[in-house]
């Protein structure tokens, strides 16, 4: 069983169908880099104020390792 935030995707077939998932996609497209690094940065950061500015229960929040951690917060300046 899928989980709900993409149990209603349908993959390629709706593709450029007007009504479809994909109908609110930006018509130039998006810089996926930079979305995926924001998106990184928020989640940090707010690992960090939920652990009171403890990087090893931030991790813990996160699910990924201090050591992964470490690498994040090194390439978001944090």
């Amino acid at each position: 069983m899928l989980p709900d935030r993409i149990a209603g995707y349908s993959g390629a077939s709706s593709m450029g169908v007007p009504g479809s998932q994909t109908a609110g996609f930006p018509v130039d497209g998006v810089d996926f880099e930079k979305e995926i690094a924001e998106a990184e940065r928020r989640y940090l950061q707010a690992a960090l104020e939920k652990a009171g500015g403890v990087r090893t229960r931030a991790s813990e929040l996160l699910k990924i390792s201090y050591r992964s951690f470490r690498h994040y917060a090194k390439k978001h300046n944090l």
